[in-house]
């Protein structure tokens, strides 16, 4: 369901029922790689701590080198560019990280309205 189509004419319990519109909830994907295998471990505590801290919640995995999901407001709610910024500033302050990406916030819900480098 495209949530910019379906919008039209609904009513405001009904959006907040779909999580639309003025109650979308939103969040961003995370695609890390790290430098070496033994820190994945290390790393995705550390990451969890993080955004736990923060009343946020991460869902995800990876292999031995990547880590990669989306993080979310715990329970009902939206990240906001204050969230995203200071995860990415936590993420730079990483030392062991080879690379990583943020995307911009994505509604958490309707992952079909995601650019395609996100999906």
């Amino acid at each position: 369901m495209n949530p910019e189509v379906t919008n039209k004419n609904r009513t405001r319990r009904l959006r907040k029922k779909l999580r639309i519109g003025e109650f979308a909830e939103m969040g961003c994907q995370i695609d890390i790689r790290l430098s070496s295998t033994e820190a994945w471990d290390q790393t995705l505590d550390h990451l969890i701590t993080f955004v736990e801290h923060r009343q946020m919640a991460f869902g995800g995995g990876g292999d031995e080198k990547t880590i990669r999901g989306f993080v979310t407001k715990i329970g009902r709610g939206t990240l906001t560019e204050t969230d995203r910024s200071d995860l990415l500033a936590w993420l730079e302050n990483q030392s062991h990280l080879e690379a990583f990406k943020v995307s911009p916030l994505l509604d958490a819900h309707y992952p079909e309205t995601w650019p395609e480098e996100w999906q």
